[in-house]
Order: C-alpha cells, then sequence, then structure tokens
C-alpha cells in the first residue's frame, strides 16, 4: 500500500512510471486473474486509456509516447529504437487491438476511464440494453441538467477563488448524486462507480465526502468489498501526505 500513487484508484495496481505518467494493472473484480493493463496521463484529474494486457504492450505504448515527445534527445530516441527491435511492433499492434475490441464488447464506457464491467442485472425500463435485452447496469445521463460536463465541474473546483463558487460547484455534484441514488434504486450501478472514480481522481478534500459515500455504495453493490478496503486504505495515506506537507 506504501508504493500507492495517491490517484491510483483501487482498480489499480502500478507497476512502471515515466516522466509522462504510469503503467497499471487494472482489475475490474479484485480476483481478476487476467486484468488489462492502462495508461495514466498527468493531469489535473487524469484520462485512463487500456494499452493491451501485456507488460510488453506497455513497454511499446512508452516506447511509441516517448518517440512523440519534442524534447526527446538523441540518446532516448537511439535507447527507444534499440528496445523496439526487441519486439514485432505490428504484431504487438494487432494484440493490442484484439484487447480494445474485447474490452469494448464486455464493458460499458461513460465518461471517462478503461470502461466498467457491471454484472448484467434483470431486464428493465432504463439503462441500456445487450441484445438479449437485458440492462447492462449503466444509463446514459447526458442529457440531465446535472450530468452535462461534470468532469469540467469538478476540475473547476481547483479554480475556484471563493467559497460561494465553490458550494455552487459542490451544489451540482450533490445534485448528481440525488440522480445516481435513483440510478442505484433501479439497479444501475455503474453510474455511482463512474461518479466515485472521477471524483477519487479529482483528489480533493471538498469532494472528499461525497466520493467516499458514492463509491462505497458502488462497492457494496457491486460485491467489491476489498475495493473498498482498499479505498480506506489509499485515503489514509492522502491523509497522512496532506499532514506531511
Amino acid at each position: 500500500m506504501l508504493d500507492r500513487e495517491m490517484t491510483d484508484l483501487p482498480e489499480m495496481q502500478t507497476f512502471m512510471k515515466c516522466s509522462h505518467g504510469r503503467y497499471a494493472f487494472w482489475r475490474d473484480k479484485p480476483n481478476d486473474k487476467k486484468p488489462v493493463i492502462v495508461f495514466m496521463d498527468l493531469k489535473t484529474i487524469p484520462d485512463l486509456s487500456v494499452v493491451g494486457n501485456e507488460i510488453r504492450h506497455a513497454i511499446l505504448d512508452f516506447c511509441t509516447r516517448c518517440s512523440k515527445c519534442i524534447d526527446c534527445s538523441a540518446k532516448s530516441k537511439a535507447a527507444n529504437s534499440k528496445i523496439q527491435s526487441f519486439f514485432t511492433p505490428s504484431k504487438i499492434s494487432s494484440e493490442v487491438k484484439e484487447v480494445l475490441k474485447h474490452r469494448e464488447k464486455t464493458t460499458v464506457r461513460g465518461i471517462s476511464g478503461p470502461g466498467m464491467l457491471i454484472d448484467v442485472v434483470p431486464t428493465g425500463n432504463s439503462g441500456k440494453k445487450n441484445k438479449k435485452n437485458e440492462r447492462t447496469g449503466y444509463r446514459d445521463l447526458s442529457k440531465n441538467a446535472y450530468c452535462i460536463n461534470i468532469e469540467h465541474l469538478v476540475r473547476s473546483l481547483r479554480l475556484c477563488q471563493t467559497k460561494e463558487q465553490e458550494e455552487k460547484v459542490l451544489d451540482f455534484v450533490y445534485g448528481l448524486m440525488n440522480e445516481i441514488n435513483i440510478c442505484n434504486d433501479e439497479g444501475d450501478f455503474g453510474n455511482g462507480l463512474e461518479l466515485g472514480h472521477i471524483l477519487f481522481l479529482a483528489n480533493m478534500k471538498a469532494v472528499a465526502d461525497p466520493m467516499m459515500i458514492t463509491l462505497h455504495i458502488a462497492y457494496k453493490n457491486l460485491h467489491r468489498p476489498d475495493f473498498a478496503k482498499i479505498l480506506d486504505l489509499t485515503l489514509s495515506l492522502r491523509d497522512q501526505q496532506e499532514e506531511a506537507t
């Protein structure tokens, strides 16, 4: 736990860091035997993207990103080329495409992140449906007033200069939580998981309480208690870090 970054979601296990982000195993469920690998960038609220499911996929992705850096030195370029010579880029590219294709079929995609694996729930009147007409446990809230650009709202908390501005943004967050409660009542647990992830990645004290409530309920509903324990430990590390600074 002491090796965790403060924005490592409970689903993440970071194994490689670089100047422009980090790579981590991503487990949708605590007992996943074959996790995918995600890259997390260094934005204020980080973006996550799936880069494959093997270490070599991450290494080649790292090389590709480095080769695009403007300040990449001749020495770095030479090292980059040498590393890539150990692989067959076209073969790895094909493997990664298969991973992404499988991910697209088995998860629901929301605002951000690598997609969410939500257990199928009985057919109902709301939420997305699969080919068997079963709900996927996630609904599109994009037309809801509280859900428009929720990421931008959370980012704007960092720009608030007065308590009044901060409270206006928090009003939207709590309004969205009311919508999430409705989703939970009707079995669409993925929406709470998504909002909880975004609030967690914001890593701000102002949204710590709604984040804790939302994620704990999501992990309970999805039967992933181990993630709730990791969440509590990570937040404890955040508190220790704040006290030390």
